[in-house]
Formats: structure tokens, sequence, C-alpha cells
């Protein structure tokens, strides 16, 4: 049985909207494509790869955090390495880009990514044609066992620490340290200590706006209600969909919902432009975007992102020996992880720096843990982090110490149970799959069209 996801379905619709408008204006779609005759020869003697994205990888793109991973493997190459990668933008994700696809394995680029989802069909098909080049897809749905396949990363790991972060948060503003304690001019030993006041202000509240209902965007709302369930036990979290990648009015909308609701803390996985114009100095954002996207604004607690560097580099030391076969769902550790303001042998951020310094310390460790590839991001969903298992918000078994009825590993999540909705892949059946809203989330679920 075949599986037909939403979110290849509103591939697919959106697919038809921008041929539909391709036709009523023809030449600024053909103008929008990479000259084929202008790419990037590959070097001789090299192993070549190739980046596309639909993006242009300039500051503040969304897909400069593919060309800065571009720009870390030729560094790391630069005195006589054996690789080399080109990043090659503005490829619309929507359009028919087999011809480029194709062409770059003609050239002899031995590994091509395109960091898009919509580049499926289009990958697949150039795969056919050109079985000495490995093409992969990120956060894609199909493989065919060989030398096409879906690549993705562990991002929910770093959803897990900020959701630790953005408990810790609440309590501390909660409750604020006492301050300093005047000694009155004369006396003898300082006042006792009174105790802190309690503000009434904040509750323990969380809220996160998503863009699709899609297994990806799942295990970020999942990772970061688990995490904030540590940090703060009586935290909860409120969740909204945005149904698209970005919509700045949409967002603002939605987020000053959130706020007027009680939200202390907001997540954001889509551009986070509205959430920003309606946050305000009371309240904290996380946002999904490079570190200098949180630097500059007062109220980001902190920002997650991926070393895509890391990635290449790995996947390019893999291909090269000519026995790769590609994966369903190719997953690296989580070493890449990067969360704003608590990185290891960087500076604390002021943001986070009046959490007591015990909780920090243990926010930093499980950080440390997944940089150094000690823990996995399975581990978030299992019983190693809650060793008395985790129920959704229907009440139903996610994973339990016990056995549970019909379940391939009762103690945890695997990461094809991840990457999708259920039942799964033919090949790749799944259970308990990612449909689900951990127990501590108050909102019911949206329908995933499955």
């Amino acid at each position: 049985m075949a599986i037909i996801y939403l979110k290849d379905l509103v591939y697919r619709l959106e697919i038809c909207l921008a041929l539909a408008l391709c036709l009523a204006a023809s030449a600024g779609c053909a103008s929008s494509a990479p000259a084929l005759d202008s790419l990037p020869p590959p070097l001789a003697g090299k192993f070549n790869l190739a980046v596309v994205a639909s993006g242009s990888g300039e500051a503040g793109d969304p897909s400069e955090a593919h060309r800065r991973g571009v720009d870390y493997v030729n560094t790391l190459n630069q005195t006589g390495g054996a690789i080399n990668a080109v990043f090659i933008g503005r490829a619309p994700e929507l359009s028919d880009q087999q011809r480029l696809f194709n062409r770059l394995g003609e050239l002899g680029y031995r590994l091509v990514i395109g960091t898009e989802a919509g580049y499926m069909d289009s990958m697949q098909a150039a795969a056919a044609r050109n079985p000495g080049t490995v093409y992969l897809t990120v956060r894609g749905l199909k493989s065919n066992g060989g030398n096409f396949g879906s690549l993705d990363v562990p991002l929910e790991a770093a959803y897990f620490i900020a959701g630790l972060t953005a408990g810790a948060r609440i309590e501390a503003d909660i409750v604020p340290p006492p301050a300093p304690t005047p000694t009155p001019a004369g006396s003898g030993a300082p006042l006792p200590p009174t105790q802190p006041p309690t503000a009434s202000n904040v509750q323990r509240l969380v809220g996160f706006i998503a863009s699709y209902v899609t297994p990806e965007q799942f295990r970020y709302i999942n990772a970061a209600a688990l995490g904030m369930h540590i940090t703060c036990p009586e935290c909860r979290m409120d969740v909204r969909f945005l149904n698209a990648w970005a919509s700045k009015e949409r967002e603002k909308q939605l987020a000053e919902e959130l706020f007027a609701g009680g939200a202390h803390v907001l997540f954001v996985s889509t551009l986070g432009n509205g959430a920003a114009e309606a946050v305000n100095n009371t309240r904290w954002l996380i946002l999904e975007g490079l570190p200098e996207s949180c630097q500059a604004m007062p109220q980001c607690l902190t920002s997650l992102s991926w070393n895509w560097g890391l990635v290449y580099q790995d996947l390019a030391s893999k291909v090269q020996p000519g026995n790769f076969r590609s994966e369903f769902m190719y997953t690296v550790n989580s070493a890449g992880i990067q969360v704003a303001g608590l990185m290891p042998n960087e500076p604390l951020s002021s943001k986070v720096s009046t959490i007591p310094g015990n909780r920090l310390d243990f926010i930093r460790a499980y950080l440390v843990a997944f940089i150094q590839a000690q823990r996995k991001s399975t581990s978030i969903f299992s019983i190693d982090t809650f060793p008395d298992g985790v129920r959704d918000n229907r009440g139903n078994i996610i994973f339990a110490p016990e056995k549970v009825s019909g379940r391939a590993d009762q103690t945890g999540l695997r990461d094809q149970d991840l990457q999708q909705f259920p039942p799964g892949a033919d090949n790749h059946p799944c259970n308990p799959c990612i449909y689900w809203f951990a127990e501590w989330i108050r909102s019911e679920l949206p329908w995933a069209g499955n």
C-alpha cells in the first residue's frame, strides 16, 4: 500500500500552482533556473560534490546554512584535501530541475545534495540516468536503495536542549534570584535574606508555531515539550500550525494569540519575522536560524541551527569508496547541533546567564553529550531519558519500561518512528511513529492527511 503524506500532497499542489504561474509568465520562470552552461566544472583529481538550493545562500537567506556548509568543507580541504564542494543557488524547488541534476552527474559530480524536499522527483529521475552519482534529498520521502535517497539531520536534539532552556527560563523568571540586601550604615551583621518575590505575571506556558503538519515538525514539537517537562514539570505547551513555510502576518497573528493566552516562551520553526514583531520585553522567543538571527534581538532566548559542513564532509567520506547504498532516510549523529548562547567553550549568553547555575550545568551537559555523539536523538524518546515512560495527551503509551503489545521496541522510538506518520512506508513500517503530542501539550492533533 502506498502512502501519501500531507507534506507530499502540499508539494504536489504547489508544483501545480507553480506550473500554472509559469504558463502565465514563462519568461520569468525560465530565467529563474541556473544556466546549465555556466555550472562550475568539477576539479580534476578531487571528489566533487554539489549542493543545490532554492535560495541564494547569501546572508539572511534561508539557504545560508547550506552555503556555509560548503565553505566549511572547502576550508578543510584547501591545502591538498581530497574534496571539492560547490554551492548552486536559486534553483526553484517547485520547478522541474531534472536537467540541472542530470547535467551535474554528466559533468562528473559524484555526490549531489538537494536541500529542498520538492526536488525529490527530479533527483530520482536524474539518479536513474547517472548511476555513478549519488543523489540525496534533504527531508525527502523516497529512496531507490542505491544511488538515490533521503537525508535528514536530528535537529530535534537542539529542540530538546531548547526545551530544557525554556523550562528553566520560566522557573527563573517566576522566582527570580534575590537582590543583594544592603547593609545599613553602622549596623553589625548583614540582615537575613528575604524570600524572593514570585512574578505573578509569568505563567508556566510555552507556545510553539510550526510550519506544516509533517513528521519533522512533530519531532521538533515533542522534543521541545519533553525537554520543557524535565526543567519545568508543571509547564504546558500550546501548538499552532502556520501551514506555510513563511507568512509574516499570519505568524504575527498566531504569536499574538499565544502570548495573549499566557505563553512566556514561544518556539518558532518558521522564519520568525512576524513573531519578532509580536514579542514584548516580558516574553521570550526561540527561533530556528543561525546564531546571528538571535544575537541582535533582545528577546531571543536562543536560536537553533545545524553545521551542514559536518554532514557534507561525512557523506563525502562514505560515498568516495564507491560502495555507498542510500538509505530510506540517511541520518547523521547529533554532532552538528548549534544552540546559540549555550555552546561549550563559548561565553554564556546574557539571556541565559541568570538561570541558576546548577540548571545551566545540567543543560550544557546534555548539549555536550549530543555534540560528542554520546547521545542520539532517539534517546530523547526512550526510557534512557524518561525511565517511567511517556504517554501522549490522549493517554496512549508512547514508550514504557514494560512490554507494549505489538510494539517492535517498547522502550523507545527508532529512527523510522521519528521520521514517519503511521503506518510508515511499505518496507519501513513504524509503530508508534511520530503522529502524537506529548501529554504536556494541550492542543488537539491536526489532520495529517494519512
